[in-house]
């Protein structure tokens, strides 16, 4: 082995000071923001026997925790690798797989959809899949006491799930106005499943791999999966007791099936928004209308009329709900999941969002 003589050993020791002491120096203290945030959560508590966080900045998980109950009976509390229902956030994912099909040439969001759906009833042949992203296709959204309906049913196929509204009048003519639809991304996970020649679940399977995600699955029955957090319907916080909500999303699909942890999704968006970084061409974080009714994007709200530039998303249903807010500037993702519906988390985010981007300022 080479040997230093004493000049070279001084040197080599005051270079790896240096560098020790500006990675040292980089270092971002977020115990304050953690503090402050955590004691926001903990109010929550009162609205939700458990809640999940996971706070990611450049691709690096810096808090994530579980409060509260997953169970109130066995008194089990939450960690954070406990899958929560994501509901509408559901289709911030799909949104994704949407934007891949597009960048790989073998989607184009323009076209109408019967190019690719040949069986469709008449009335969709000037919609488009741009359009079923944003909102403005004219797909109805849940009929009165349907939501609940759809909340007990099994849906293996996509074909299954589309029954429900396909035959239906579109409630106005394609890009003319905004109306939120989570039929309208039933319908998209239909496309997925016929232009791709995988069925939906094995598609969002092989994309979840493709960003080392676990934990997200669409279950297809009641049963809780495993390391689910158990679903409420009520929940009283002075006697810490809840009544159990019977949930089955799979008919929902990419509009509001999906299960996971707060950190794989958190994980997810921060990956993808690393690897838009380098695309110049990028419209996943810009709104899919060009003619200003809707600021949504690729399953995710885009906000840019201030310089606090956000994309954010919640989700809310019987026995769960969930927000999402990424921060561009700071590369800033943080997911917020309840084991019940509720504001509350939704309410919370904004001001934990404040903590971590002064953090990150400082």
């Amino acid at each position: 082995m080479k040997q230093f003589t004493k000049p070279y050993r001084i040197a080599i020791y005051l270079i790896s000071y240096v560098l020790i002491s500006a990675s040292t120096i980089a270092q971002i203290d977020y115990t304050t923001a953690i503090k402050e945030s955590r004691n926001l959560l903990i109010e929550t508590l009162k609205e939700y026997p458990g809640v999940s966080i996971s706070v990611v900045v450049d691709q690096e998980i810096v808090w994530k925790e579980g409060l509260g109950y997953s169970n109130t009976a066995t008194k089990e509390k939450v960690k954070p690798d406990h899958r929560f229902l994501y509901y509408s956030l559901s289709k911030s994912i799909l949104g994704v797989a949407i934007y891949r099909l597009q960048n790989q040439g073998i989607l184009d969001i323009d076209n109408p959809i019967t190019n690719y759906l040949k069986d469709l009833p008449e009335q969709y042949q000037n919609v488009t899949a741009r359009q079923l992203l944003g909102h403005t296709a004219g797909v109805r959204h849940y009929k009165k006491g349907e939501w609940s309906m759809l909340s007990q049913e099994k849906c293996l196929t996509t074909d299954e799930a589309i029954r429900v509204f396909i035959n239906d009048p579109l409630a106005f003519e394609p890009g003319s106005t905004y109306q939120y639809s989570s039929f309208g991304y039933v319908l998209l996970s239909h496309l997925i499943e016929q232009i791709t020649g995988d069925t939906f679940d094995v598609h969002m399977d092989k994309l979840f791999e493709n960003y080392s995600i676990n934990s997200i699955a669409r279950p297809v029955d009641s049963t809780p999966a495993d390391m689910q957090a158990t679903r409420y319907e009520k929940w009283n916080s002075k006697k810490e007791r809840g009544i159990e909500a019977v949930v089955n999303n799979s008919c929902k699909f990419g509009g509001g099936g999906f299960i996971g942890t707060a950190s794989d999704l958190a994980m997810f968006h921060a990956r993808i928004l690393e690897e838009e970084k380098g695309n110049q061409k990028s419209t996943l974080y810009s709104t899919l209308n060009q003619d200003g009714l809707t600021s949504y994007g690729y399953g995710i709200g885009i906000n840019k009329k201030t310089e606090n530039v956000y994309y954010a998303h919640t989700g809310s249903g019987k026995g769960g709900s969930s927000v999402l807010i990424i921060y561009p500037k700071y590369d800033l993702v943080i997911v917020l999941l309840g084991n019940i519906k509720g504001d509350a988390l939704t309410a919370s985010i904004g001001q934990i969002g404040n903590n971590f981007k002064k953090a990150i300022s400082n």
